[in-house]
């Protein structure tokens, strides 16, 4: 049952990097992943406020946990998302 979770929150994760990358877009930035900077700031801002809200309480769920915090918030601020923006802006 974790294992599903951990995936259905890696995919919210996924297509909401891609509606911020969309979003972005939209926006006329280019030149800089500013996309990408967003996610990742926001993203660790939000994995501390979750571990620290979801730490201390155990009448969660034990497979909500995982599905925010791995699934959803790791898939978010996935690193090779990162360093392919890096390698794109040093090109």
């Amino acid at each position: 049952m974790i294992w599903l979770s951990v995936a259905a929150g890696g995919a919210l994760g996924t297509v909401s990097r891609y509606g911020v990358t969309l979003g972005v877009a939209r926006l006329g930035a280019s030149g800089f992943p500013y996309a990408t900077l967003l996610v990742n700031v926001l993203g660790s801002f939000c994995i501390g406020i979750v571990v620290a809200w979801l730490g201390g309480r155990a009448d969660i769920n034990q497979a909500l946990r995982p599905m925010i915090q791995v699934g959803f918030l790791g898939a978010l601020t996935a690193f090779p998302a990162f360093s392919l923006d890096a390698l794109l802006l040093t090109e």
